[in-house]
């Protein structure tokens, strides 16, 4: 079924497409004729469009969204998007925060890896589904662990090794700044760092 203006214009209260900030098509059940959305061609003439509700329908392409650029928040879960291919389209959207897009088939078996290739193709993301962007595994590529210099060298700063963690560390000989207590750093080539309530 195809997202007519009259149908947009009905949901939203509105008068004119360009004046639309919010769209609700959430497909509950089914419309008349047990229809749900497929076209959703309409959104391309509003512009102003910061939240869309489609949840439970069964749009595949995310092109006309292309052209909200004050789209903030976009609700896809249960469509037929069927590749993280469309993701493209929104690419061009700054505001974009919040994206639900679960139960596509696009997402995959594998959730992690369906999360982490969305946070790569949208990094404005704050929510993603159930989850803040935040929380995305992310993996981080292996640093080189740095070669120690000679102690007391040029090179690295604690170069000699560090005491385990059970064991206290030596005392600062230093006066603590401005009457502050300090706390001991677990490695004695480290000043230690200010008590902090």
């Amino acid at each position: 079924m195809k997202l007519t203006r009259k149908m947009v214009l009905s949901r939203a209260k509105a008068s004119e497409l360009q004046g639309v900030r919010k769209l609700n098509c959430w497909c509950g059940r089914p419309g008349p004729g047990g229809s749900k959305l497929t076209d959703i061609s309409i959104c391309r003439e509003m512009p102003s469009l910061e939240v869309v509700t489609l949840s439970v329908n069964s749009v595949s392409s995310l092109e006309p969204l292309s052209r909200c650029r004050q789209l903030r928040e976009l609700y896809l879960r249960r469509n037929r998007v069927g590749s993280l291919a469309e993701l493209r389209h929104l690419r061009a959207l700054p505001r974009l925060r919040v994206l639900w897009l679960a139960q596509n088939p696009c997402c995959g078996p594998d959730p992690t890896r369906y999360r982490m290739a969305v946070l790569r193709a949208l990094p404005q993301l704050q929510r993603l589904d159930s989850q803040g962007a935040c929380r995305l595994p992310l993996r981080l590529p292996s640093l080189p662990r740095p070669s120690p210099g000679p102690a007391g060298g040029a090179g690295d700063p604690c170069a000699s090794p560090c005491p385990p963690q059970g064991r206290a560390p030596r005392p600062s000989p230093r006066p603590p700044p401005h009457g502050r207590a300090l706390r001991p750093s677990p490695c004695p080539h480290l000043a230690p760092g200010p008590i902090t309530a």
